[in-house]
């Protein structure tokens, strides 16, 4: 009895791990591809590896993931990759609004990554 506790225990506890390390390297994988293209691409495309990579974190492993990914991919866009850079000076408000709007629409496409997946999950139950 005590031993298959801890056994569920171990499993749990090596999921979560497994999750937060995927999440943390591919938010890196993201990083290092958007500074890498950084002279190449612009100013206004500072959170699209970004948002790419939350949304695949969100097919993969669900809601609270995805959107650490979202947010940590957002701190680290927001003070390398939007003026002034590398730092956490207030940008213009063209590029705060730019930046912020994009926010908002990676988190819908989120929450409708996770809503998609949940109506699937009825629907498959049902046959």
């Amino acid at each position: 009895m005590v031993k298959n506790i801890i056994s569920r225990l171990n499993k749990r506890y090596f999921f979560r791990v497994q999750t937060i390390f995927f999440v943390a390297t591919s938010v890196m994988l993201a990083f290092l591809i958007r500074l890498k293209l950084a002279p190449n691409l612009l100013d206004n495309l500072s959170l699209i590896f970004f948002i790419i990579n939350s949304l695949i974190i969100t097919h993969l492993f669900g809601l609270i993931e995805g959107f650490a990914a979202l947010i940590s991919g957002s701190l680290l866009s927001y003070y390398f990759f939007v003026p002034p850079f590398e730092s956490w000076g207030m940008p213009d408000t063209y590029h705060l609004t730019s930046f912020f709007t994009k926010f908002i629409i990676a988190s819908f496409f989120i929450l409708l990554i996770v809503w998609i997946k949940e109506g699937m999950m009825e629907i498959w139950s049902h046959h």
